[in-house]
Formats: structure tokens, sequence, C-alpha cells
């Protein structure tokens, strides 16, 4: 479990929006040693395309341009790499 850092509402590990705000929840990083050999994190999962976005999202997320992470249309900043959203 993870909680909002602006509201403190407990949310599942990878939920995208806080259901008690609607904030963007951070996301965490690769699982560390999941390549199997202990010290190297994996490789990343291929992004989605860019014109995917999950169907329960339509019309709340978007992608973020520099890491392609579906994110809140309403986030000013990337919770995963930290880029600024142009407004």
């Amino acid at each position: 479990m993870m909680a909002c850092a602006f509201c403190g509402t407990p949310a599942m590990l990878g939920t995208l929006f806080c259901t008690q705000c609607g904030r963007t929840l951070p996301q965490p990083g690769g699982v560390v040693g999941a390549s199997g050999d202990g010290l190297n994190p994996p490789a990343p999962p291929a992004p989605p395309p860019p014109e995917w976005i999950p169907p329960n999202l339509a019309g709340r997320a978007l992608h973020c341009p520099t890491c392609n992470t579906v994110i809140s249309n309403i986030a000013v900043v990337c919770p995963v790499c930290l880029a600024p959203l142009a407004r």
C-alpha cells in the first residue's frame, strides 16, 4: 500500500490517481534484482504506443512527452521522470 502525498488517502501499489483528490500518484521504479543477478534492475517494459490510453482513463489521462508514462491530464510535472509539462 501507498498513500497520496497530497491528502493521505491509501492507494494500492500501481494506482495512477488518488480516488479522493484525483491527483497523480508517484509510481515505483524498477524492482532491483529482478534480472536474476541480485544487482541490476530489470529492463523497463516497452512503452505503450503514444495514442493508447486505458479505456477507463479516456479524457482523464495523457502521456508524458518525455518518458511516455500515462499520467493525469491535470499533472504539471510527470511523477516518473519529473519533467515539467507544458500547458
